[in-house]
């Protein structure tokens, strides 16, 4: 079993144009009993969230939940106590981590939230418990990990920078990343390089904290980041950028999503940026967080060899 919330303003794009409104999320309350659905929670219902699982008292105690309404901020306190409960189903937590939209791996509008994340409930039932996922910007998924509030965070590629902060669990998918870029009438324009020097003039954009800011920075590459992909790609169409890169399978979908009427006038060039594993982050000061890992990457390994998550691809 698993559940899945979101925070507070998390909006998806709707077919390019608007945003999508909030959905509700859900608060896990123990193995067996239901789920309570409550509206969307900022950053301080979180935090004393984590507080009181810190403290094993989340379900004999109320949590702060605070909401806004006509523009003001306004803090109510919901007390909930579970006295039919037995000790077993209190002393039942689910294995919290968090995730972020990047279809088709991760998104709350998705069937069993993404193929990523169905690989990584399938680890943690196979592990023998309960996950819930959360779903957040990527610069609060990686800090949410960092200062130990969630267990783990996916799908994440390796760089050396994140490896003095956070653990990598063994991968479970691949990612290629290529450049898009956006022609209006159709025709191609020609981009070439060999190295990330020879982009040098090129207008490039990206995604604020993803792998490549590193070697970008490194090619002396002027980028023009944005908060998510779907900002990226309509900056390709409205010929702010000229290359944009990103996953192979996550642009086309976004593209095909949101953008169908553009989609012959997309193309990719033919050199991969990088294709990397794909693995959780894990936080190094979550409690018992290395025994978890050591779990974590045992279940894996379980599940490949009896076939109900793949061998990782070439």
């Amino acid at each position: 079993m698993y559940l899945v919330r979101r925070g507070l303003g998390e909006r998806l794009p709707a077919h390019g144009r608007g945003l999508a409104q909030p959905r509700p999320c859900r608060l896990l309350t123990g193995p067996g009993t239901p789920a309570f659905t409550f509206p969307q929670q900022n950053d301080v219902f979180y935090r004393q969230l984590d507080v009181l699982r810190s403290s094993g008292s989340t379900h004999s105690r109320g949590t702060i939940m605070i909401s806004k309404f006509a523009g003001y901020t306004v803090g109510a306190v919901c007390a909930f106590f579970f006295a039919s409960l037995g000790a077993a189903t209190l002393s039942a937590e689910p294995l919290v981590l968090a995730t972020g939209e990047w279809r088709p791996y991760s998104s709350v509008e998705m069937e069993g939230y993404g193929e990523f994340t169905q690989r990584v409930a399938t680890v943690i039932q196979e592990m023998g418990l309960e996950a819930e996922f959360r779903f957040y910007p990527w610069t609060r998924c990686y800090d949410s990990v960092v200062n130990g509030r969630v267990w783990a965070a996916f799908p994440y590629a390796y760089t050396e920078s994140r490896a003095q902060e956070v653990w990598y669990s063994e991968p479970l998918h691949r990612s290629r990343t290529l450049f898009f870029y956006h022609t209006p009438e159709g025709g191609e324009e020609h981009y070439e390089f060999e190295d990330l020097e020879d982009l040098a003039g090129v207008r490039i954009g990206g995604v604020s904290g993803y792998f490549y800011l590193e070697p970008f920075e490194d090619a002396g590459l002027a980028v023009d980041y944005t908060n998510t992909e779907i900002q990226g790609i309509e900056k390709l169409i409205l010929g702010r950028i000229d290359l944009f890169p990103v996953n192979e399978r996550v642009g086309w979908d976004l593209i095909l999503t949101y953008f169908p009427e553009q989609a012959d006038n997309f193309h990719t060039l033919p050199n991969e940026l990088s294709n990397n594993e794909l693995s959780l982050i894990v936080s190094r000061s979550f409690p018992d967080s290395e025994r978890l890992l050591k779990e974590f990457n045992a279940a894996l390994q379980r599940c490949r060899d009896t076939g109900s998550i793949p061998e990782l691809e070439q």
